[in-house]
């Protein structure tokens, strides 16, 4: 998205939700060390995702000012259908989600049979794609629109919800396993998000070069776990 159009940085977001993000990457980085997230400790990143979106909910509805309230009311289209159908369509689109991704889990596992790698590799790359395509599309068209807030925040928060929400509730249900995973990626992980935070502060803009290294750093990571 900063290749395509520089993004502009609020205060806000590298005051409380960048740090955040931080601190929750290196939580489960610990949490991680003994190759494996125990069900207390999913309970702690779950509690993590519920007091952050209770304390956002509370600073949106404080900062909340009038001109925001009118340029939502604008945005949001008039009910054209009964609600019935709306529910409807939300658990269709919840059913087929569940069935895309076993098939695309199923895809995923057997590709990384054929090829010879671990499980670990394929989620890591080709899962991890996959399952971030709306993320792209939603910050690509933010990007193309000028919305920077919508463009950084959509990535921000939706790196905070996997690691707290997604991690959390896998983990209450079941412990996650996690001593396939390599101390590198875990590393690459929390480098990457430190990263952030001086490209984001030099002048709050986020550069087309700062994006090109971003996308460099995603290349090699590739290439460094691609089978040889």
């Amino acid at each position: 998205a900063a290749v395509i159009f520089p993004i502009k940085i609020q205060f806000q977001l590298l005051r409380f939700d960048v740090p955040l993000m931080i601190a929750a990457t290196l939580l489960v980085v610990f949490f991680m060390r003994d190759g494996r997230i125990d069900r207390w400790e999913a309970s702690l990143l779950f509690a993590g995702i519920v007091s952050y979106t209770a304390f956002s909910i509370v600073m949106a509805k404080r900062t909340a000012s009038s001109e925001v309230v009118e340029e939502f009311a604008e945005g949001v289209p008039k009910r054209r259908a009964p609600l019935a159908v709306d529910i409807g369509l939300i658990l269709l689109g919840l059913g087929l989600m569940v069935f895309g991704s076993r098939y695309l889990l199923d895809g995923a596992v057997a590709i990384a049979r054929a090829w010879g790698v671990s499980e670990a590799v394929i989620g890591l790359t080709i899962v991890a794609a996959g399952t971030s395509a709306p993320e792209l599309a939603a910050t690509l068209v933010a990007a193309f629109k000028r919305e920077a807030d919508i463009a950084v925040g959509n990535v921000i928060g939706s790196n905070i919800y996997n690691l707290l929400c997604i991690l959390g509730i896998t983990g209450l249900i079941l412990p996650i396993d996690t001593s396939s995973m390599a101390a590198f990626d875990l590393w690459v992980l929390l480098g990457v998000s430190l990263l952030l935070i001086p490209f984001m502060w030099t002048g709050f803009v986020l550069r087309r070069w700062e994006g090109a290294v971003f996308l460099a750093i995603y290349a090699g990571f590739l290439a460094w776990h691609w089978p040889k």
